[in-house]
């Protein structure tokens, strides 16, 4: 017995219907179907359901010519990660990164305000008159 490596996708016909006309209705309808494959579990094996993921129009000249090469395609590049995608992976790592440090300088800042206000209401002179009046007295609405 040849053991063949398992494929995601496949190409079969469905129950699912497309359209409800009378031509549609009365032939085949042509699907790339999905399963994941098999997974090793504490208590045996696991095995996912194959479903239609893809439902080829009747209209299609060679529908199983077609479906075969996207079933091809797609089984070929599920797994690819090529370097644009990781260029992405990483940029929006970089830009969390970024996110977080510019939530940390904001939280600083607003602490640095408010201390500002407070030695501001507790002294005289221009500049703490000044303060006072172009900052808010509530600390959340500054």
């Amino acid at each position: 017995m040849t053991v063949t490596p398992h494929q995601r996708f496949t190409v079969s016909s469905t129950s699912y219907l497309r359209n409800l006309s009378r031509e549609d209705l009365q032939s085949e309808t042509v699907a790339v179907h999905y399963q994941d494959p098999p997974r090793k579990t504490e208590t045996g094996t696991s095995i996912s359901l194959r479903f239609p993921m893809l439902i080829l129009a009747f209209y299609l000249k060679e529908q199983h010519a077609i479906a075969d090469k996207v079933a091809g395609i797609l089984e070929k590049h599920w797994d690819d990660d090529t370097d644009e995608l990781a260029a992405l992976r990483k940029e929006v790592e970089d830009l969390k990164a970024q996110g977080e440090r510019q939530s940390s300088t904001i939280a600083i800042h607003h602490q640095n305000f408010d201390e500002i206000y407070e030695r501001a209401c507790r002294e005289t002179g221009e500049f703490a008159e000044w303060v006072r009046t172009i900052t808010h007295p509530e600390a959340d609405q500054r």
